[in-house]
């Protein structure tokens, strides 16, 4: 089971963080080592990049557990996380060499 933060809002909604990834659910047990979710299709997971924020509903796709919404997100993470330093790292290497072109 990964070690999740856990906490619950005083709305009822319970917040799984990890690893810079967040899911929202209205409720969860314990079964097999994994977190089984309430109502799966009103499960959502964000994350935040640089200011940009990134969500997907579990509506579409309907994942059971935490962990397998998690595994989900992290893939995404992992792409968004690799082309913004993809992205600043030639915004970095522009900028450099348009100060050798002007120096």
């Amino acid at each position: 089971m990964y070690q999740f933060n856990v906490m619950q809002d005083e709305s009822g909604m319970w917040r799984f963080e990890l690893d810079g990834i967040n899911l929202l659910l209205d409720g969860y047990a314990v079964k097999d080592g994994k977190h089984w979710i309430n109502t799966p299709s009103k499960a959502i997971a964000f994350f935040n990049l640089s200011g940009n924020l990134y969500g997907v509903s579990n509506d579409m796709r309907s994942f059971q557990t935490v962990e397998d919404f998690f595994d989900s997100m992290r893939e995404q993470y992992s792409i968004f996380k690799n082309k913004h330093i993809n992205i600043s790292n030639q915004t970095q290497e522009g900028s450099a060499a348009n100060a050798n072109q002007r120096a």
